[in-house]
């Protein structure tokens, strides 16, 4: 039998014979991608071909990673820049010019399955036509292989998926928003930069986010970097070369008795919003910003013929073509009256750290603003609360506790506080009491009961209050969580910390597993002052109720600065002597237990409210068997909601 030649297979074979006997054409980046990328309707607003000109910014970040000088890259820079569709620019750069394994880290497995599917496939499919190998995708195990190299889909909270391999190439994006795991691992940015470490000065690590918080971990990495470099460009009047900072921006003053929301609305519709020059005094237009950023260039901190193998850029939303200076000047007016739009606009717009500036609670002001909220009942949880979150600051003689209700968008409100005795009081007060719904049938029990390890001695000569604690959150580990103060001097790497021990309990014979949370609770307490302080008055809402005596101690402490080994420190402690703080630290709990319990995911008022329609009309229907539908029912697989 004569076998007879495939002109398919052929063809594929030939093909891929060209490719590994051709070299590849020699090309930056930026080059790589003007040739062949092409952006989808789903990609990007702009579909077609890739232009860098039209940010030209991202020309030297893209370049740099494929920098055979340049081992790491920081790039801390405002929202919808365009940096991450740069990075998987430089895959594709990898993939075709300089292959080697791959490790893309994001915050959690969601958003790795999420830029898997609607950014890197589309991305390879639109601009390499045939580099993903037939069948050999497994979103089971996030691996996306290509036919020069392999894609490794990570995520902060995994220390599996940040351990498994040796890869050449590491993109960590949204950093900041990294969760951390087991106190016996080094962080997520460690474990996945030790992943290119036998790759010596071939590898490229690049971390990527928008800013939060002056110790989160963008900052704190860009800090490092030696070569730091920022976006400048040319006057469009005297040619002098300005930094595009947010002191350069100028606008008319306020009208004396014009509300300020409606003279922020007439400067981003009026365009009324100009760049100052201060080598010339020009008042430059949007017009003339928008031709002075493509003229623009990066300007390293490193003088002439030093050199860096880690490169950091700063990029703020001034340097970007899609931002409008008027609208950003209304988005910063509209922010001043409420400290987390301040905080969201010097992250997203500016690209910088946000750095709390509250020093102090005045008991005065805090009074007035508790008085506004006497219409708030005791006892009683909010229709909007989608969890309750209760909070015990441990002392010698007993249990100071606090219960408040969570919403979303970090909506709070208190429900209950006091004094308790024992664990056992802490057990049927907190545990396993229930708190009735405003206007409703249903009932609410704490989510989470977070409670101080770090009490010192007893009383009753039982022995230490973090023995006791650890026993008592034995008992119900997940509801139970064992908080303390991070030890040291120094602040630590991120905000909360979680740390596994093995814990064995006086006298017995057995180790168990304790993960305890460790706070920086210096943070938490900028965080708290700042909503406190802050002029919406959902952020931080009081009940009827309160009294004297909780006034004194929500405002017991104070920010003072001082010099430590000759550095400028700061510290919250209380301002007089004999001053007592206990709820205050119970309030401090309670900002750090809403991160943990995910306040940030929690449903709208309306979502609630219309779920809650869902059940009633279930209830309604005659049927066998009760079944949960919708988000209310979901969490109903704790104790924390009663029907």
């Amino acid at each position: 039998m004569k076998l007879r030649p495939n002109p398919a297979l052929l063809a594929e074979l030939g093909e891929t014979w060209s490719r590994i006997v051709k070299p590849p054409e020699k090309l930056t980046v930026s080059e790589w991608a003007d040739r062949y990328r092409h952006l989808s309707a789903k990609e990007s607003a702009e579909a077609g071909r890739w232009r860098t000109a039209r940010a030209p910014y991202l020309r030297e970040i893209m370049n740099a990673c494929g920098d055979p000088t340049v081992d790491e890259i920081v790039i801390r820079k405002c929202a919808q820049a365009g940096c991450s569709e740069a990075i998987r620019n430089a895959i594709g750069y990898w993939a075709t010019q300089d292959p080697g394994p791959v490790m893309y880290v994001l915050p959690d497995e969601k958003a790795a399955r999420e830029v898997t599917e609607e950014r890197l496939i589309p991305m390879i499919r639109n601009s390499l036509p045939g580099e993903i190998l037939p069948g050999a995708r497994t979103l089971r195990k996030h691996v996306l292989r290509l036919r020069a190299l392999e894609v490794y889909m990570a995520w902060s909270g995994s220390a599996q998926a940040l351990a498994s391999r040796p890869v050449r190439f590491v993109v960590m994006d949204e950093v900041d928003k990294y969760v951390s795991f087991s106190g016996r691992d080094s962080s997520p940015i460690q474990l996945a930069r030790a992943r290119a470490r036998t790759f010596a000065h071939r590898r490229k690590v690049v971390l990527i986010s928008t800013p939060t918080l002056a110790e989160a971990p963008i900052s704190v990495e860009f800090e490092l970097c030696a070569d730091k470099r920022d976006f400048r460009v040319p006057c469009a009047e005297c040619g002098a070369e300005l930094a595009l900072e947010w002191g350069a921006v100028r606008w008319p003053q306020r009208p004396e008795k014009t509300p300020r929301a409606q003279f922020a609305e007439k400067i981003g519709a009026e365009d009324l919003a100009r760049l100052h020059c201060k080598h010339c005094e020009a008042e430059l237009t949007e017009a003339d910003r928008q031709s002075m950023i493509l003229a623009g260039r990066w300007v390293s901190t490193l003088e002439e013929g030093q050199s860096s193998r880690r490169v950091g850029f700063q990029l703020n939303a001034l340097a970007n073509p899609w931002a409008s200076l008027s609208q950003l000047v209304s988005k910063w007016l509209k922010a001043q009256e409420d400290v987390g739009a301040l905080q969201e606009f010097v992250n997203q717009e500016l690209g910088e750290p946000f750095v709390q500036t509250i020093k102090r609670v005045k008991e005065g002001a805090f009074r007035d603003k508790a008085l506004r909220h006497r219409r708030n009942r005791r006892g009683v949880v909010p229709r909007w609360a989608g969890m309750l979150l209760a909070t015990v600051d441990s002392q010698r003689d007993g249990f100071w506790f606090m219960v408040r209700a969570w919403g979303q968008n970090y909506r709070s409100q208190l429900i209950e506080w006091g004094f308790l005795k024992s664990f056992d009081q802490i057990r049927d007060r907190l545990l396993d009491a229930y708190w009735p719904v405003e206007d409703s049938e249903e009932k609410m029990s704490p989510r989470h009961v977070l409670i101080d390890a770090g009490g010192g001695v007893t009383s009753d000569d039982e022995g230490s209050m973090t023995d006791r604690v650890y026993r008592f959150a034995l008992s119900d580990p997940a509801r139970i969580i064992p908080i303390r103060g991070w030890p040291g001097a120094k602040r630590p790497p991120r905000p909360i910390t979680m740390r596994a021990l093995n814990y064995a309990p006086p006298g017995a014979g057995k180790r168990y597993k304790i993960c305890v949370q460790l706070l920086d609770t210096q943070f938490y307490k900028d965080v708290l002052a700042s909503r406190i302080a802050a002029e919406d008055p959902e952020l931080w809402e009081e009940c009827e109720g309160v009294d004297e005596d909780y006034c004194k101690q929500m405002t017991s402490e104070r920010k003072f600065f001082f010099r430590r080994g000759g550095a400028a420190v700061s510290a919250w402690r209380v301002h007089y002597k004999g001053a007592q703080n206990h709820l205050w630290d119970c309030a401090v709990y309670q900002t750090a237990g809403a991160d943990l319990a995910g306040a940030s995911f929690l449903p709208t008022a309306e979502q609630l409210a219309e779920e809650r329609e869902q059940i009633a009309e279930q209830k309604q229907r005659p049927r066998r068997r009760e079944q949960g539908a919708g988000w209310i029912n979901r969490r109903q697989q704790g104790p924390w909601i009663r029907r």
